[in-house]
């Protein structure tokens, strides 16, 4: 058995009629209530498949990738329900879906949610220039705000969270495997299902997991098992 991690190349929250860019957050918020937010990432996976290319590798039945997030509760049960910073409740009992995104993006350099400025650094940390809900690059927008408005075109994979604190851990063989035989690549995202929008809630729920810009080990990936014993 053999096994191969890909990491993000890019990722950024889409914030639902915002022009708000978080892209270099360590953290990602996805919520529903007042507003609605989706997490979007690109998986680099042109060493995976320079090795499957060379032989190194074999692309098989038996071949599995599974797209790996861990949630920013890890190793403090304590957080969980408790209200964040954003005002925001931290959710349980949802379910989670991944989408492909099919349309090419730019990243951004957006950091903080709400207007902000480093004194240590100098530097100005709220953004808004693309990409953002209505805006896929600085000259191109979506073809639909925020990727997709009632339904995205395929859903990859759903995951079911209990008690919220759970890390994402899913099934992406199906989707990979396209990319590696000649599919493009222009990323994916993780959203509340589309029935959540509607829901009316008292505050509003989120749930967090650590994006590609973390200074932890706790980086997100996908994760390609080979049985080539």
């Amino acid at each position: 058995m053999s096994y191969f991690r890909s990491y993000f190349n890019k990722n950024n929250t889409l914030i639902k009629d915002s022009q708000i860019n978080t892209a270099k957050n360590p953290n990602t918020e996805i919520f529903y209530g007042s507003g609605f937010s989706k997490f979007i990432f690109r998986v680099d996976l042109t060493d995976l498949k320079s090795k499957i290319d060379n032989g190194e590798l074999v692309l098989n039945g038996t071949t599995k990738h599974y797209l790996h997030l861990t949630n920013t509760i890890f190793g403090d049960e304590g957080l969980m329900g408790l209200k964040r910073s954003t005002g925001r409740e931290r959710t349980t009992s949802f379910n989670l879906i991944i989408f492909p995104v099919t349309e090419f993006w730019d990243e951004g350099v957006g950091f903080d949610y709400e207007q902000a400025y480093d004194f240590t650094t100098g530097n100005e940390t709220f953004d808004e220039r693309p990409s953002n809900w209505f805006n896929r690059t600085t000259l191109d927008s979506w073809s639909q705000e925020g990727v997709y408005s009632t339904t995205p075109t395929q859903t990859i994979a759903t995951a079911h969270f209990d008690n919220g604190n759970e890390d994402l851990n899913v099934d992406i063989t199906t989707y990979v495997n396209q990319i590696l035989e000649g599919g493009v690549n222009q990323g994916m995202g993780i959203a509340f299902d589309i029935v959540y929008q509607d829901l009316n809630v008292d505050r509003d729920q989120s749930v967090a997991f650590f994006t590609k810009y973390t200074q932890t080990f706790f980086e997100p990936y996908v994760e390609s098992y080979f049985d080539d014993i």
